[in-house]
């Protein structure tokens, strides 16, 4: 487990067993009244980076009540990762 800020709030991220926690068969879950994330602890590291920051971007639109399809999101996540991996150590 571990804690990030999100618009000034404190989230819990957990990584956690995927079958237990996510039984439609998702990889993570943002949970914004909790303000939590849980990622699959099974999946690869970059895997489960790259689901974090979809999860991140998940909770800053339900949040920001932005309204955004899950497909925008998904295209989102896919070009931010990308950069945060060619030109960081993400």
């Amino acid at each position: 487990m571990t804690n990030i800020k999100i618009g000034g709030r404190n989230i819990r991220v957990e990584y956690v067993k995927g079958e237990e926690h996510f039984p439609s068969g998702e990889l993570g879950l943002s949970f914004l009244e909790k303000g939590l994330i849980k990622i699959d602890k099974t999946l690869p590291e970059d895997f489960q980076k790259s689901v974090l920051l979809h999860e991140i971007i998940e909770f800053i639109n339900s949040m920001l009540e932005l309204n955004l399809e899950h497909r925008t999101i998904t295209s989102i996540e896919t070009a931010l990762y990308q950069v945060l991996k060619d030109n960081f150590d993400f």
